[in-house]
């Protein structure tokens, strides 16, 4: 909630919009050199997800396409820190298996940005 109001309604958006329903900006996630991707198992209904799906997998900039979706924190108690981005993986050539899903990259090592040539798709 903070997030969007400090950052997300600052941005400008030049679409066309019906009323005063302006879609949300399309946010995208770059990770730094050699980041650290969690990536979400496929589980059943009503199973527990698990962030476990690759050990150790770095990636960089080139490798990942990655859209924002939200930030996260496993932690329940006492304060959630939102050490991480949750993404979802929209290009991955070397893993093609895995886009569509979820993934985890920590804060310290990814910038967010404005993806300009996704509000216009």
């Amino acid at each position: 909630m903070l997030f969007e109001s400090l950052v997300v309604n600052e941005l400008a958006y030049e679409g066309e919009a019906e009323d005063d329903n302006i879609p949300p900006p399309a946010l995208k996630v770059v990770p730094g050199s050699s980041s650290l991707i969690l990536i979400q198992r496929l589980s059943g209904p009503g199973e527990a997800g698990y962030w476990d799906q690759e050990k150790d997998m770095a990636v960089g900039a080139e490798d990942i396409t990655l859209a924002f979706v939200d930030y996260f924190d496993s932690s329940q108690v006492p304060v959630k820190e939102f050490h991480y981005y949750l993404c979802k993986i929209l290009s991955f050539p070397s893993h093609s298996e895995y886009e569509g899903r979820e993934a985890l990259l920590q804060v310290s090592d990814a910038k967010v940005f404005h993806d300009e040539d996704a509000d216009h798709r």
